[in-house]
């Protein structure tokens, strides 16, 4: 799902949203304040709604305007707004990790479906603080060495994937943690 957020538009009634399609044309994904072409009190004040239904990982583009209903029920809309974007956050990774050489820890999961990369936390304990040790930046590596690692000791990890839309990155959960004692 996505959330989308706006402000209030002074004397809206309600709103429509739209989401681009595949194929480039629009589709009214919901209106929103529209109880019959009716005026009724605070029609207009709603201003978030949630998208359900979507592809994890995948980008979706909206444009959205805001209405007025006259007093003989007729619809008046205002601009759209700029096309926004949004990306819904990738699955959760399934990892698993194995030690087959002193001093190394390895990780695999599965390439994830709209993914940009993955993070991979650290700790010294299951219950610990954890840190991001690498940071993936290409989707298709599916794998991870973590080398200088003490022989003998057990660490702990967990990877989370990311996709990317203007910069700015929205998170899978985080995968569950994966203890790997080291040869």
């Amino acid at each position: 799902r996505l959330r989308l957020l706006w402000e209030e538009v002074d004397g809206a009634h309600g709103y429509q949203i739209w989401r681009k399609a595949d194929d480039g044309s629009w589709k009214i994904v919901k209106t929103l304040g529209d109880k019959g072409n009716e005026l009724t009190d605070n029609q207009g004040a709603t201003t978030a709604y949630s998208n359900t239904g979507l592809e994890a990982g995948q980008t979706y583009t909206y444009k959205m305007r805001a209405f007025m209903i006259t007093e003989d029920g007729k619809k008046v809309f205002g601009a759209y707004s700029d096309e926004f974007s949004g990306a819904v956050k990738p699955e959760t990774p399934v990892v698993t990790g194995t030690s087959s050489k002193a001093g190394r820890a390895v990780l695999e999961w599965d390439e994830l479906s709209g993914a940009a990369g993955y993070q991979i936390w650290m700790s010294t304990s299951e219950d610990g603080e954890y840190s991001i040790t690498k940071s993936i930046t290409d989707s298709k590596t599916t794998t991870y060495t973590k080398y200088e690692l003490e022989s003998g000791k057990t660490y702990y990890f967990k990877v989370r994937a990311y996709s990317e839309v203007d910069g700015r990155k929205s998170f899978s959960d985080y995968s569950e943690v994966v203890n790997v004692k080291v040869k």
